[in-house]
């Protein structure tokens, strides 16, 4: 299941350290790897158990039996929508409104036989209009499985590992903060 999403328990009697495997910020085929430390009895929060698979130390923690998941529920935020139709298509997104100004909204335009960026499903203006494509075969809607639940407070509306992602007041496009001082970098 690519949109699995659990939380990992310590089963074993010491601290142990999870790693996981992301996708790097503009190269996509590349992978970075995360990695936290759980204490014995305690869980994580909700990562993406296709990036556990493969990633370093996973094969010596499973044989070992020392984790132990629970499988959260979660829905994609983030998808990229691909037009199989032969007209191009216009998505219209909702930015998020800065501080003390009106959210604006963005077209985005996605040409024949192409597939848009990252967008943000629920700031979709034409949510029913994208699902009668999609039941029509004239656009497919591919989620980003890799960005999980919101675990921050708002205005984060996802995770990536360990990392609070938001939509870009620019572009809607899902970003994450880094460094010092906070730089925004786009993800997906």
């Amino acid at each position: 299941m690519a949109n699995r999403f659990v939380e990992v328990l310590n089963n074993c009697k010491e601290s142990i350290r999870i790693y996981l495997r992301f996708p790097r910020p503009k190269k996509p085929k590349e992978h970075s790897q995360t990695s936290f430390s759980l204490s014995p009895g305690h869980s994580s929060r909700p990562v993406p158990y296709p990036s556990l698979v493969g990633a370093r130390n996973w094969d010596r923690l499973s044989e070992r039996s020392c984790i132990k998941f629970k499988d959260v529920p979660w829905t994609p935020t983030f998808a990229s929508v691909q037009n199989t139709g032969r007209e191009p298509l216009n998505i219209v997104l909702r930015l998020p409104a800065r501080k003390r100004r009106a959210p604006k909204t963005k077209i985005v335009k996605v040409l024949a036989g192409k597939t848009s960026p990252p967008l943000h499903l629920p700031s979709l203006l034409q949510k029913r209009r994208l699902k009668s494509l999609a039941r029509r075969k004239a656009a497919k809607v591919l989620p980003l499985v890799y960005i999980g639940p919101r675990v921050g407070d708002p205005p984060a509306v996802g995770s990536l590992g360990y990392e609070d992602v938001y939509v870009c007041y620019e572009c809607g496009k899902p970003i994450v903060f880094r460094g010092s001082p906070p730089v925004p970098i786009h993800v997906g």
